[in-house]
């Protein structure tokens, strides 16, 4: 019994850590301008960066660190840092492009399909839903 219980307390750390990355993979972003790829961070929680922009290869204008507004938004990272509670990815990082800000994200799959992406100030949130690319 010891060692079943120890086993148990050494796996769980690691069980905790590794994510449902079903999310995986490259989604377009509500208004079809861009797709984002959502990969693995290297430690089982989702990672995005955009992947293809209607508009080609747009620069990070906005980014507040003005060493930055030069570099290309494709492949760049967009959300980082999540934690996984049930079925939904939360206290992560999202970086908005356009506004050149950080918020708190939150992500989940709802009963369509589509990926809630969603920014927080505070607990006001908003966002958009992403659909799978399939082609």
């Amino acid at each position: 019994m010891r060692r079943l219980l120890t086993a148990i307390l050494i796996m769980t750390p690691m069980s905790a850590h590794a994510g449902d990355l079903s999310i995986a993979g490259i989604w377009w972003t509500e208004s079809k301008d861009a797709k984002v790829e959502i990969t693995d961070c290297g430690d089982g929680t989702p990672c995005a960066s955009l992947y293809w922009a209607k508009e080609g290869s747009p620069k990070d204008v906005n980014n507040p660190d003005a060493s930055l507004r030069d570099r290309d938004l494709i492949g760049s990272k967009m959300f980082w840092g999540f934690t996984q509670k049930g079925d939904k990815w939360k206290n992560g990082q999202l970086y908005n492009a356009r506004s050149g800000k950080t918020y708190k994200a939150k992500l989940k799959v709802n009963s369509s399909g589509e990926l809630e992406v969603r920014g927080c100030v505070g607990f006001l949130c908003d966002g958009e839903n992403w659909t799978r690319v399939t082609d």
